[in-house]
């Protein structure tokens, strides 16, 4: 199995190391498989929501993607749950569920790289398979092991499940992540504010997505750098681009991050 380099820290242009090379991403078709425990715990979603991402990173950049979890076999009774919550989260149906063998078989071969959760030891829970690429996912930390744990959350409305994908974003896929209640709450105002403002910036006059940005966004996508692709919107919303612009470049990073970013236009 070829294993995935570790996370660097930003060059002295800003850049890091690909997650997967452009022309891996683009080969047809990338087959991606999830290895996970269809259970109810948020940690069995992170590797889900992963893959997804690995599936729609390859396709914004011309390629062609098939995500499938792997798991117990396919008549398993957790598999519907599981399908359910991980579909209100923003992750795509994937294209075959159930054993390595079942999903082989529906799909026409192995999968080219391979998410699994990262264990303490550092190796994934189902051992190593040759030719394959491996993406290892950190776990949750406990939520005692959070340092605003004990922080009451200012909730004037209830969480939603996008909002739980967007706190999950916020950390690098191979970074640790606290999900607490205060961030999932920090990230449903900040959806609450990106919508309203999309639905302004979608009555301004159309505007390209602008160069920099979109070379920007790509170099992100490759590495699966959520984070990155945040900052950027961030950044965007508050910059002198134009309104127009500014709707192109949130609806473009929303076909990777998936967070209902238009569901205010009407």
């Amino acid at each position: 199995m070829t294993p995935v380099p570790e996370a660097r820290e930003p060059g002295p242009h800003g850049t890091e190391a690909q997650l997967l090379p452009t022309a891996l991403l683009r080969r047809f078709p990338l087959r991606v498989s999830a290895h996970v425990q269809p259970t109810a715990a948020p940690d069995d979603l992170r590797v889900p929501l992963v893959a997804d991402l690995l599936g729609r990173s390859c396709e914004l950049l011309g390629g062609q993607a098939l995500v499938v979890f792997v798991g117990p076999g396919r008549d398993d009774d957790r598999w519907a749950g599981f399908l359910h919550r991980a579909g209100l989260l923003g992750i795509h149906p994937p294209t075959a569920y159930g054993s390595v063998r079942e999903v082989a078989e529906e799909v026409g071969g192995p999968a080219t790289v391979r998410v699994a959760q990262r264990t303490a030891a550092g190796s994934d829970r189902d051992g190593d398979a040759d030719g394959e690429t491996q993406v290892l996912v950190a776990p949750l930390l406990p939520p005692d092991t959070a340092a605003d744990a004990t922080r009451p959350a200012d909730r004037s409305e209830p969480s939603g499940p996008l909002d739980l994908r967007l706190a999950l974003l916020t950390r690098r896929y191979d970074q640790p992540l606290a999900l607490t209640d205060t961030a999932v709450d920090a990230a449903r105002r900040t959806l609450v504010r990106w919508r309203s403002a999309m639905a302004v910036w979608a009555e301004e006059p159309s505007s390209p997505l602008p160069a920099a940005t979109r070379h920007q966004a790509r170099t992100a996508m490759a590495g699966l750098d959520t984070p990155a692709l945040l900052d950027l919107l961030a950044r965007t919303e508050t910059d002198g681009t134009p309104g127009g612009a500014k709707f192109e470049t949130f609806a473009f990073l929303d076909r990777l991050l998936g967070i209902g970013l238009a569901s205010a236009i009407r």
